[in-house]
């Protein structure tokens, strides 16, 4: 796992957090995972996506 896709995982996770708790709204949640993912490899998008999508699919 490389450390780049770990640490943009950990800060959408963060960012949707903030959502659901009313500190910032969805829009703006959405558009930092968006500006934080277009700034990866594609690579690394790849795994950020993967880290987030098995992480979810453990929550439900």
């Amino acid at each position: 796992m490389s450390h780049q896709a770990a640490v943009a995982a950990e800060f959408i996770k963060g960012q949707v957090g903030m959502a659901k708790a009313g500190v910032i709204t969805e829009a703006a949640a959405r558009q930092a995972a968006d500006l934080a993912l277009k700034h990866l490899s594609p690579a690394d998008r790849q795994e950020a996506t993967r880290i987030l999508a098995a992480e979810a699919q453990h929550r439900r």
